[in-house]
């Protein structure tokens, strides 16, 4: 029996491709973990960032009308700027009016020595102030180191 040699070519394609998706079948099968199976790598709960302990009543100094930690952030919360272990500010940048007091926060479990524009402020542990930063030229950047750590955070100060 003759056949025709394009008829050929395509009859040994043919072959050849489904030859190739059984091999790929059967890779992808074999390869598969059973549905049971956990996932390697996946986490088996929602991932928690380590979060310092609460401040508590004692470690937090100073204190400015007597305000608890709580109280501070829910009436700075635009206005605060956090310190972590690294001494990375978070945010590192921000902008306020020249009489909005600001809130200098320490997530340390050490204390801070935090200078603003040469004025130094220490926090303790897990301890935050108040501080209001005037200046007579607006606007004004201030730098704010944190340690040993330069240009931690800026603070624009505007009218």
């Amino acid at each position: 029996m003759y056949i025709h040699s394009s008829y050929r070519f395509l009859f040994i394609t043919i072959i050849f491709i489904l030859g190739m998706a059984t091999i790929g079948a059967y890779i992808i099968t074999s390869t598969r973990p059973p549905a049971d199976a956990p996932i390697p790598f996946a986490p088996t709960e929602t991932p928690v960032s380590p979060t310092p302990p609460p401040p508590s009543e004692q470690s937090i100094a100073p204190k400015r009308n007597n305000l608890s930690y709580s109280q501070a952030i829910n009436l700075y919360s635009k206005s605060r700027i956090q310190f972590d272990s690294y001494c990375q500010a978070n945010p590192s940048s921000l902008t306020i009016k020249s009489i909005t007091p600001l809130m200098l926060d320490n997530r340390s479990d050490s204390s801070r020595s935090i200078t603003i524009d040469g004025a130094s402020r220490t926090l303790l542990p897990y301890g935050f102030t108040v501080v209001t930063v005037p200046f007579q030229r607006l606007p004004h950047t201030a730098i704010i180191n944190c340690g040993s750590s330069k240009n931690s955070a800026r603070v624009n100060i505007v009218r």
